[in-house]
Protein backbone atom coordinates (compact mmCIF):
# COMPACT_ATOMS: atom_id res chain seq x y z
CA UNK A 1 0.00 0.00 0.00
CA UNK A 2 2.87 2.41 0.81
CA UNK A 3 4.39 2.04 -2.67
CA UNK A 4 0.98 2.46 -4.27
CA UNK A 5 0.23 5.51 -2.09
CA UNK A 6 3.57 7.07 -2.96
CA UNK A 7 3.09 6.56 -6.70
CA UNK A 8 -0.45 7.97 -6.74
CA UNK A 9 -0.08 10.92 -4.32
CA UNK A 10 -0.79 14.41 -5.69
CA UNK A 11 0.65 17.47 -3.94
CA UNK A 12 -0.35 21.14 -4.18
CA UNK A 13 2.06 23.84 -2.94
CA UNK A 14 0.31 27.03 -1.82
CA UNK A 15 2.59 30.05 -1.28
CA UNK A 16 3.04 33.80 -1.76
CA UNK A 17 5.68 34.74 -4.28
CA UNK A 18 6.75 37.84 -2.35
CA UNK A 19 7.19 35.75 0.81
CA UNK A 20 8.31 32.19 0.04
CA UNK A 21 8.97 31.86 -3.71
CA UNK A 22 12.48 30.44 -3.23
CA UNK A 23 11.28 27.93 -0.65
CA UNK A 24 8.44 26.86 -2.96
CA UNK A 25 10.85 26.27 -5.83
CA UNK A 26 13.24 24.20 -3.72
CA UNK A 27 10.37 22.21 -2.13
CA UNK A 28 8.86 21.57 -5.55
CA UNK A 29 12.16 20.10 -6.78
CA UNK A 30 12.63 17.96 -3.67
CA UNK A 31 9.10 16.53 -3.74
CA UNK A 32 9.29 15.98 -7.50
CA UNK A 33 12.27 13.69 -6.98
CA UNK A 34 10.24 11.67 -4.46
CA UNK A 35 6.80 11.59 -6.12
CA UNK A 36 7.41 12.61 -9.73
CA UNK A 37 7.24 16.07 -11.23
CA UNK A 38 3.78 15.55 -12.74
CA UNK A 39 2.34 14.94 -9.25
CA UNK A 40 3.56 18.16 -7.62
CA UNK A 41 1.58 21.31 -8.51
CA UNK A 42 3.13 24.78 -8.35
CA UNK A 43 1.51 27.58 -10.30
CA UNK A 44 4.51 28.84 -12.31
CA UNK A 45 5.50 25.36 -13.45
CA UNK A 46 2.06 23.80 -13.92
CA UNK A 47 -0.28 26.42 -15.41
CA UNK A 48 0.02 26.82 -19.17
CA UNK A 49 -0.16 30.31 -20.72
CA UNK A 50 -3.75 31.44 -21.24
CA UNK A 51 -5.30 29.07 -18.68
CA UNK A 52 -7.70 30.49 -16.10
CA UNK A 53 -5.83 30.33 -12.79
CA UNK A 54 -8.88 30.06 -10.52
CA UNK A 55 -10.40 27.25 -12.61
CA UNK A 56 -7.13 25.32 -12.71
CA UNK A 57 -6.69 25.71 -8.94
CA UNK A 58 -10.23 24.40 -8.28
CA UNK A 59 -9.69 21.29 -10.38
CA UNK A 60 -6.16 20.69 -9.07
CA UNK A 61 -7.13 20.84 -5.40
CA UNK A 62 -10.18 18.62 -5.97
CA UNK A 63 -7.87 15.85 -7.19
CA UNK A 64 -5.05 16.37 -4.71
CA UNK A 65 -3.82 14.34 -1.74
CA UNK A 66 -2.38 17.17 0.34
CA UNK A 67 -2.08 20.95 0.16
CA UNK A 68 1.17 22.30 1.61
CA UNK A 69 0.71 25.90 2.79
CA UNK A 70 4.10 27.59 2.91
CA UNK A 71 4.00 30.34 5.55
CA UNK A 72 6.81 32.88 5.77
CA UNK A 73 7.16 35.92 8.06
CA UNK A 74 5.08 38.19 5.75
CA UNK A 75 2.47 35.58 4.71
CA UNK A 76 -0.48 37.24 6.49
CA UNK A 77 0.59 40.88 6.23
CA UNK A 78 1.53 41.43 2.59
CA UNK A 79 -0.49 44.40 1.32
CA UNK A 80 -2.59 44.85 -1.79
CA UNK A 81 -4.27 47.97 -3.21
CA UNK A 82 -7.01 47.84 -0.58
CA UNK A 83 -5.20 46.53 2.49
CA UNK A 84 -4.00 43.07 3.53
CA UNK A 85 -4.28 40.70 0.58
CA UNK A 86 -5.53 37.91 2.83
CA UNK A 87 -8.64 39.99 3.61
CA UNK A 88 -9.54 40.14 -0.09
CA UNK A 89 -12.17 37.48 -0.95
CA UNK A 90 -10.61 37.13 -4.40
CA UNK A 91 -7.09 36.63 -3.10
CA UNK A 92 -5.94 33.46 -4.87
CA UNK A 93 -3.95 32.11 -1.92
CA UNK A 94 -7.04 32.51 0.29
CA UNK A 95 -9.15 30.77 -2.37
CA UNK A 96 -6.67 27.87 -2.47
CA UNK A 97 -6.91 27.32 1.29
CA UNK A 98 -10.70 27.78 1.36
CA UNK A 99 -11.10 25.20 -1.40
CA UNK A 100 -8.87 22.65 0.34
CA UNK A 101 -10.59 23.02 3.72
CA UNK A 102 -14.07 22.87 2.17
CA UNK A 103 -13.26 19.69 0.23
CA UNK A 104 -11.71 17.92 3.22
CA UNK A 105 -8.28 17.68 1.60
CA UNK A 106 -5.33 17.19 3.97
CA UNK A 107 -3.77 20.62 4.64
CA UNK A 108 -0.20 20.81 5.99
CA UNK A 109 1.02 24.25 7.16
CA UNK A 110 4.81 24.57 6.80
CA UNK A 111 6.59 27.43 8.62
CA UNK A 112 9.80 28.71 7.04
CA UNK A 113 12.32 31.48 7.69
CA UNK A 114 11.37 31.71 11.36
CA UNK A 115 7.69 32.34 10.72
CA UNK A 116 5.07 31.66 13.40
CA UNK A 117 1.57 30.29 12.94
CA UNK A 118 -0.92 33.18 12.57
CA UNK A 119 -3.47 33.49 15.35
CA UNK A 120 -6.91 32.20 14.51
CA UNK A 121 -8.60 35.50 15.31
CA UNK A 122 -6.39 37.30 12.77
CA UNK A 123 -7.42 35.02 9.89
CA UNK A 124 -10.54 35.43 7.73
CA UNK A 125 -13.33 33.15 9.09
CA UNK A 126 -13.31 30.98 5.94
CA UNK A 127 -9.71 29.88 6.60
CA UNK A 128 -9.56 30.29 10.39
CA UNK A 129 -9.41 26.48 10.82
CA UNK A 130 -5.91 26.62 9.37
CA UNK A 131 -4.67 27.89 12.74
CA UNK A 132 -5.87 24.68 14.44
CA UNK A 133 -3.71 22.43 12.25
CA UNK A 134 -0.36 21.10 13.39
CA UNK A 135 2.32 23.11 11.57
CA UNK A 136 5.71 21.81 10.42
CA UNK A 137 8.67 24.03 11.35
CA UNK A 138 10.92 23.59 8.37
CA UNK A 139 14.68 23.44 8.24
CA UNK A 140 15.32 21.36 5.12
CA UNK A 141 16.58 17.85 4.30
CA UNK A 142 15.18 15.89 7.24
CA UNK A 143 11.99 17.92 7.10
CA UNK A 144 11.49 17.19 3.40
CA UNK A 145 11.73 13.47 4.15
CA UNK A 146 9.29 13.78 7.06
CA UNK A 147 6.91 15.80 4.91
CA UNK A 148 7.09 13.11 2.23
CA UNK A 149 6.11 10.44 4.78
CA UNK A 150 3.21 12.61 5.91
CA UNK A 151 1.98 12.96 2.33
CA UNK A 152 2.20 9.20 1.77
CA UNK A 153 0.14 8.63 4.92
CA UNK A 154 -2.44 11.17 3.74
CA UNK A 155 -2.69 9.44 0.35
CA UNK A 156 -3.08 6.06 2.02
CA UNK A 157 -5.97 7.42 4.10
CA UNK A 158 -7.52 8.99 0.99
CA UNK A 159 -7.33 5.67 -0.85
CA UNK A 160 -8.87 3.84 2.10
CA UNK A 161 -11.74 6.35 2.26
CA UNK A 162 -12.28 6.07 -1.48
CA UNK A 163 -12.23 2.25 -1.30
CA UNK A 164 -14.72 2.25 1.59
CA UNK A 165 -17.01 4.63 -0.29
CA UNK A 166 -16.84 2.40 -3.38
CA UNK A 167 -17.60 -0.71 -1.32
CA UNK A 168 -20.65 1.01 0.14
CA UNK A 169 -21.77 2.21 -3.31
CA UNK A 170 -21.58 -1.32 -4.70
CA UNK A 171 -23.41 -2.93 -1.74
CA UNK A 172 -27.07 -2.61 -2.70
CA UNK A 173 -28.09 -4.52 0.43
CA UNK A 174 -27.21 -1.56 2.67
CA UNK A 175 -30.43 -0.16 4.12
CA UNK A 176 -32.47 -3.27 3.37
CA UNK A 177 -34.25 -4.72 6.40
CA UNK A 178 -33.16 -8.33 6.00
CA UNK A 179 -34.01 -9.19 9.57
CA UNK A 180 -37.71 -8.44 9.14
CA UNK A 181 -38.55 -11.76 7.48
CA UNK A 182 -39.12 -13.58 10.73
CA UNK A 183 -39.97 -17.28 10.57
CA UNK A 184 -42.61 -17.76 7.95
CA UNK A 185 -43.19 -20.78 5.75
CA UNK A 186 -40.31 -21.91 3.56
CA UNK A 187 -42.46 -21.00 0.58
CA UNK A 188 -42.91 -17.39 1.72
CA UNK A 189 -39.24 -17.04 2.67
CA UNK A 190 -38.23 -18.35 -0.77
CA UNK A 191 -40.32 -15.64 -2.37
CA UNK A 192 -38.97 -12.95 -0.08
CA UNK A 193 -35.48 -13.14 -1.59
CA UNK A 194 -37.04 -12.18 -4.95
CA UNK A 195 -39.12 -9.36 -3.50
CA UNK A 196 -36.00 -8.02 -1.73
CA UNK A 197 -34.26 -7.72 -5.10
CA UNK A 198 -37.28 -5.84 -6.49
CA UNK A 199 -37.45 -3.65 -3.39
CA UNK A 200 -33.76 -2.81 -3.83
CA UNK A 201 -34.49 -1.44 -7.29
CA UNK A 202 -37.41 0.54 -5.93
CA UNK A 203 -35.25 1.86 -3.09
CA UNK A 204 -32.63 3.02 -5.59
CA UNK A 205 -35.38 5.10 -7.19
CA UNK A 206 -36.41 6.62 -3.88
CA UNK A 207 -39.46 4.41 -3.25
CA UNK A 208 -39.52 2.56 0.08
CA UNK A 209 -42.05 -0.10 -0.91
CA UNK A 210 -42.56 -3.53 0.63
CA UNK A 211 -43.73 -6.27 -1.73
CA UNK A 212 -45.74 -9.37 -0.84
CA UNK A 213 -43.91 -12.70 -0.94
CA UNK A 214 -47.17 -14.57 -0.50
CA UNK A 215 -48.63 -12.85 -3.57
CA UNK A 216 -45.59 -13.89 -5.61
CA UNK A 217 -45.98 -17.46 -4.34
CA UNK A 218 -49.66 -17.56 -5.36
CA UNK A 219 -48.84 -16.34 -8.86
CA UNK A 220 -46.13 -18.98 -9.31
CA UNK A 221 -48.46 -21.65 -7.96
CA UNK A 222 -51.14 -20.60 -10.46
CA UNK A 223 -48.76 -20.94 -13.40
CA UNK A 224 -47.55 -24.36 -12.22
CA UNK A 225 -51.15 -25.58 -11.91
CA UNK A 226 -51.89 -24.46 -15.46
CA UNK A 227 -49.48 -27.23 -16.49
CA UNK A 228 -50.45 -29.68 -13.78
CA UNK A 229 -53.55 -29.09 -11.62
CA UNK A 230 -51.92 -31.11 -8.79
CA UNK A 231 -48.68 -29.13 -8.80
CA UNK A 232 -47.39 -27.89 -5.44
CA UNK A 233 -44.38 -25.63 -5.83
CA UNK A 234 -43.77 -25.64 -2.06
CA UNK A 235 -42.64 -29.28 -2.33
CA UNK A 236 -41.81 -29.68 -6.02
CA UNK A 237 -40.05 -26.39 -6.74
CA UNK A 238 -40.78 -23.98 -9.56
CA UNK A 239 -39.35 -23.04 -12.93
CA UNK A 240 -37.04 -20.04 -13.08
CA UNK A 241 -38.77 -19.02 -16.30
CA UNK A 242 -42.09 -18.92 -14.43
CA UNK A 243 -40.50 -16.58 -11.90
CA UNK A 244 -39.37 -14.25 -14.69
CA UNK A 245 -42.88 -14.30 -16.15
CA UNK A 246 -44.41 -13.26 -12.84
CA UNK A 247 -42.02 -10.43 -11.98
CA UNK A 248 -41.98 -9.07 -15.56
CA UNK A 249 -45.60 -9.59 -16.60
CA UNK A 250 -47.93 -10.43 -13.73
CA UNK A 251 -46.28 -8.20 -11.16
CA UNK A 252 -46.11 -8.42 -7.38
CA UNK A 253 -48.45 -6.65 -4.98
CA UNK A 254 -47.26 -4.09 -2.46
CA UNK A 255 -48.06 -5.23 1.06
CA UNK A 256 -50.01 -2.11 2.05
CA UNK A 257 -51.46 -0.52 -1.06
CA UNK A 258 -52.16 -3.66 -3.09
CA UNK A 259 -50.68 -1.94 -6.15
CA UNK A 260 -48.80 -4.35 -8.41
CA UNK A 261 -45.23 -3.66 -9.49
CA UNK A 262 -43.53 -5.25 -12.47
CA UNK A 263 -39.78 -5.53 -12.92
CA UNK A 264 -38.03 -4.95 -16.22
CA UNK A 265 -35.50 -7.77 -15.99
CA UNK A 266 -32.83 -8.74 -18.49
CA UNK A 267 -30.99 -12.04 -19.05
CA UNK A 268 -27.24 -12.07 -18.49
CA UNK A 269 -25.02 -14.14 -20.75
CA UNK A 270 -22.60 -15.14 -17.98
CA UNK A 271 -21.43 -14.47 -14.43
CA UNK A 272 -18.86 -12.07 -15.87
CA UNK A 273 -21.67 -9.53 -16.39
CA UNK A 274 -22.80 -9.46 -12.74
CA UNK A 275 -20.27 -6.87 -11.53
CA UNK A 276 -21.20 -4.52 -14.37
CA UNK A 277 -24.88 -4.78 -13.42
CA UNK A 278 -24.10 -4.07 -9.77
CA UNK A 279 -22.12 -0.98 -10.83
CA UNK A 280 -25.31 0.15 -12.59
CA UNK A 281 -27.11 -0.52 -9.27
CA UNK A 282 -29.10 -3.40 -10.73
CA UNK A 283 -29.71 -6.40 -8.44
CA UNK A 284 -29.21 -9.80 -10.08
CA UNK A 285 -31.40 -12.85 -9.51
CA UNK A 286 -29.41 -16.06 -9.91
CA UNK A 287 -30.35 -19.74 -9.96
CA UNK A 288 -27.76 -21.31 -7.66
CA UNK A 289 -26.80 -24.87 -6.75
CA UNK A 290 -27.00 -25.53 -3.02
CA UNK A 291 -23.97 -27.54 -1.92
CA UNK A 292 -23.63 -29.60 1.26
CA UNK A 293 -21.15 -27.13 2.77
CA UNK A 294 -23.79 -24.38 2.68
CA UNK A 295 -25.77 -26.20 5.33
CA UNK A 296 -23.08 -26.78 7.98
CA UNK A 297 -20.84 -24.48 10.04
CA UNK A 298 -18.89 -22.34 9.45
CA UNK A 299 -20.66 -21.44 6.19
CA UNK A 300 -24.18 -21.72 7.63
CA UNK A 301 -23.25 -19.33 10.45
CA UNK A 302 -20.93 -16.77 8.81
CA UNK A 303 -22.38 -16.94 5.28
CA UNK A 304 -18.96 -17.13 3.57
CA UNK A 305 -19.16 -19.70 0.78
CA UNK A 306 -16.23 -22.02 0.19
CA UNK A 307 -17.18 -24.48 -2.55
CA UNK A 308 -15.25 -27.36 -4.11
CA UNK A 309 -16.03 -29.80 -6.93
CA UNK A 310 -16.39 -32.60 -4.36
CA UNK A 311 -19.06 -30.66 -2.48
CA UNK A 312 -22.31 -32.59 -3.02
CA UNK A 313 -25.20 -30.77 -4.69
CA UNK A 314 -28.29 -30.72 -2.46
CA UNK A 315 -30.72 -28.79 -4.64
CA UNK A 316 -31.32 -25.45 -6.31
CA UNK A 317 -32.37 -22.07 -5.01
CA UNK A 318 -32.79 -18.50 -6.22
CA UNK A 319 -30.43 -15.99 -4.62
CA UNK A 320 -30.28 -12.23 -5.10
CA UNK A 321 -26.80 -10.87 -5.79
CA UNK A 322 -26.92 -7.40 -4.23
CA UNK A 323 -23.32 -6.33 -4.06
CA UNK A 324 -19.67 -6.59 -5.03
CA UNK A 325 -16.69 -5.96 -2.76
CA UNK A 326 -13.83 -4.79 -5.01
CA UNK A 327 -11.32 -5.04 -2.16
CA UNK A 328 -11.87 -8.75 -1.45
CA UNK A 329 -13.32 -9.61 -4.91
CA UNK A 330 -16.45 -11.12 -3.37
CA UNK A 331 -20.12 -11.07 -4.29
CA UNK A 332 -22.70 -10.17 -1.63
CA UNK A 333 -25.91 -12.17 -1.95
CA UNK A 334 -29.15 -12.93 -0.11
CA UNK A 335 -30.69 -16.39 0.30
CA UNK A 336 -34.29 -17.35 1.22
CA UNK A 337 -33.23 -18.54 4.69
CA UNK A 338 -33.43 -15.93 7.49
CA UNK A 339 -31.43 -18.08 9.94
CA UNK A 340 -28.55 -18.66 7.51
CA UNK A 341 -25.44 -16.45 7.59
CA UNK A 342 -26.22 -12.83 8.47
CA UNK A 343 -30.04 -12.86 8.38
CA UNK A 344 -29.82 -14.77 5.10
CA UNK A 345 -26.96 -12.70 3.66
CA UNK A 346 -23.63 -14.18 2.62
CA UNK A 347 -20.55 -13.63 0.48
CA UNK A 348 -18.85 -15.72 -2.18
CA UNK A 349 -15.58 -15.37 -4.06
CA UNK A 350 -15.41 -15.41 -7.83
CA UNK A 351 -14.21 -19.03 -7.69
CA UNK A 352 -17.06 -20.04 -5.38
CA UNK A 353 -19.54 -18.29 -7.66
CA UNK A 354 -18.20 -20.26 -10.65
CA UNK A 355 -19.37 -23.47 -8.95
CA UNK A 356 -22.45 -22.18 -7.13
CA UNK A 357 -24.04 -20.04 -9.86
CA UNK A 358 -24.47 -22.24 -12.89
CA UNK A 359 -28.07 -21.45 -13.77
CA UNK A 360 -29.99 -18.54 -15.22
CA UNK A 361 -29.23 -14.91 -14.37
CA UNK A 362 -31.57 -11.91 -14.58
CA UNK A 363 -30.76 -8.33 -13.68
CA UNK A 364 -33.48 -5.94 -12.51
CA UNK A 365 -32.92 -2.57 -14.07
CA UNK A 366 -31.95 0.30 -11.78
CA UNK A 367 -32.79 3.98 -12.14
CA UNK A 368 -30.21 4.69 -14.84
CA UNK A 369 -32.53 4.85 -17.85
CA UNK A 370 -35.28 7.22 -18.81
CA UNK A 371 -37.98 4.90 -17.49
CA UNK A 372 -38.38 3.43 -14.02
CA UNK A 373 -37.32 -0.19 -13.70
CA UNK A 374 -40.33 -1.06 -11.59
CA UNK A 375 -43.68 0.17 -12.83
CA UNK A 376 -47.17 0.16 -11.38
CA UNK A 377 -49.78 -1.90 -13.22
CA UNK A 378 -53.50 -2.07 -12.50
CA UNK A 379 -54.14 -5.74 -13.33
CA UNK A 380 -52.23 -8.92 -14.04
CA UNK A 381 -51.49 -9.83 -17.65
CA UNK A 382 -50.62 -13.25 -19.05
CA UNK A 383 -48.48 -13.90 -22.09
CA UNK A 384 -46.85 -16.96 -23.60
CA UNK A 385 -43.28 -17.71 -22.66
CA UNK A 386 -40.92 -20.48 -23.83
CA UNK A 387 -40.69 -23.68 -21.78
CA UNK A 388 -37.78 -23.74 -19.36
CA UNK A 389 -36.14 -26.67 -17.60
CA UNK A 390 -34.39 -24.65 -14.87
CA UNK A 391 -35.99 -25.98 -11.67
CA UNK A 392 -35.58 -24.14 -8.37
CA UNK A 393 -36.13 -25.82 -5.02
CA UNK A 394 -38.23 -24.08 -2.40
CA UNK A 395 -36.54 -25.58 0.66
CA UNK A 396 -32.99 -25.36 1.99
CA UNK A 397 -32.26 -29.07 2.52
CA UNK A 398 -33.58 -31.23 -0.27
CA UNK A 399 -32.58 -33.38 -3.18
CA UNK A 400 -32.87 -31.58 -6.51
CA UNK A 401 -36.51 -30.68 -7.00
CA UNK A 402 -38.44 -32.28 -9.83
CA UNK A 403 -41.47 -31.08 -11.73
CA UNK A 404 -43.99 -33.30 -13.49
CA UNK A 405 -43.33 -32.66 -17.17
CA UNK A 406 -45.56 -35.48 -18.42
CA UNK A 407 -47.96 -32.80 -19.54
CA UNK A 408 -47.06 -30.13 -22.06
CA UNK A 409 -47.32 -26.48 -21.07
CA UNK A 410 -50.69 -24.96 -21.95
CA UNK A 411 -49.29 -22.29 -24.26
Amino acid sequence: MSAQASSSARIFISYRRQDTAAYAAHLHDALSRRFGRARVFRDLDTIAPGQDYADVIERAISATTAVIVLIGPRWATIKGPDGARLDDRDDLLRVEIETALAKGVTVIPVLVAGAKMPEKKRLPPTIADLADLNAEIFSWHEDVARLGRQIVAAERERQERAAAAERDRLDLSLGLDLGARGHQSWATDAMTVVTKAMETSLQNQGHATKLSGSDLFKSLQKIAQMRNPKADIATQGYLFDDLVHVIDVTGVKATRSGVRYIARSYPLASRDEIVGQIRLRRPVLAAAQVRASWLTPPTSTDGRLVVSDSDMIQGGVVVAVLGWNPTSSEFIFVTPWPDWGDHGKGTMSVDAAALAIQGELRSIEGPTGTKASLQRIPVARWTRRPWSTQVVSMQPVTTPARVDRSRSPPW
